[in-house]
């Protein structure tokens, strides 16, 4: 299945030039589908991309793109990205997954796959899920499946994972998917769950493997600071534990602490402002010809201008 970029028309509609020649930050690059349209409606401006897989860096190397010359990608996290402020007019962050990690490269992504238990972007950083999930404490997997996943059974999983791999080495998607079912099954053979109850699991491993949310938190730190004035930072995130933090740390540089301890409000107006308030999510039809866009929200921070 080919990539579908998420929100493009909102992204495009919302995405601002504020100098004559326009620089675009895309820390997630993937396919580039962002990027490639933010160039058509901003042909004199240049991208700096980030994509923390060396396939996805390697694909766009491949590619005869009529863009090559203005895209910059480069190997790494957008949390490590350092550019002087005032850099760029827009910042977007898509935080989910490429369609390619699940129906490509084999990696563990989804459960819907019999593939090897991985999950990892780039195979040259830390160790692949199976490899944790078969030496780590019942407490510590329970711990990351609640943490990383709000998953209400992960005791409950957590035990019969440790119980799982004394029997067997757990080392892909569906001996996983089967451990987690049985897991969850009650005594009449239904299961604790309106939903496939594999969903919470593999999306806290494939975070917590990821270190996801330390890359987001540092970002969401630094990149504000590296827009022009009037320039915007954009986030795509695609679960509620993405979404809150986002909106928490926008709220924070809205609306910061007031250093004067006498002043009447404990908070002053900051440096940012949020030009759209709530999140922006697909419309219906994007939904329908995008499955996996459903559970999209695009979330704006704004830089005041001087």
């Amino acid at each position: 299945m080919n990539h579908i970029p998420v929100l493009v028309e909102e992204f495009l509609k919302y995405a601002v030039c504020v100098s004559e020649r326009p620089v675009l930050l895309d820390g997630t690059f993937g396919r580039g589908g962002h990027s490639q349209a933010w160039l058509e409606k901003f042909p004199q401006g240049n991208v700096i991309a980030y994509d923390r897989d060396p396939e996805m860096v390697r694909i766009f190397q491949q590619e005869k793109s009529p863009y090559r010359e203005k895209i910059q990608l480069n190997l790494g996290s957008y949390a490590e990205a350092s550019f002087p402020e005032f850099s760029f007019d827009t910042i977007l962050l898509d935080l989910g997954f490429s369609s390619l990690h699940v129906d490509t490269f084999e990696r563990g992504f989804s459960f819907r796959y019999h593939q090897p238990l991985d999950m990892r972007y780039n195979k040259n950083e830390g160790l692949p899920v199976s490899e944790w999930i078969n030496h780590a404490k019942e407490k510590e997997i329970a711990h990351v499946l609640r943490e990383y996943g709000e998953e209400k059974q992960a005791y409950k999983i957590a035990r019969s994972i440790v119980k799982a791999r004394m029997i067997q080495k757990i080392e892909t998607t569906t001996q996983l998917k089967e451990i987690i079912q049985n897991a969850v099954r009650t005594k009449k053979g239904k299961v604790y769950s309106d939903r496939h109850p594999y969903v919470k699991t593999f999306q806290a491993l494939r975070i917590f493997v990821n270190q996801e949310f330390k890359h987001l938190e540092k970002a969401l730190t630094k990149l504000p600071y590296m827009l022009k004035p009037g320039g915007r930072l954009m986030v795509i995130s695609f679960h509620s534990l993405e979404d809150r933090m986002v909106k928490q740390a926008f709220r924070r540089l809205e609306f910061q602490e007031n250093p004067d301890p006498f002043a009447k409000s404990a908070r002053i107006e900051g440096d940012f402002l949020l030009p759209i308030r709530k999140a922006i999510q697909p419309s219906e039809q994007e939904k329908e010809r995008n499955r996996r866009s459903r559970s999209a929200k695009m979330r704006i921070l704004e830089r005041k201008s001087l």
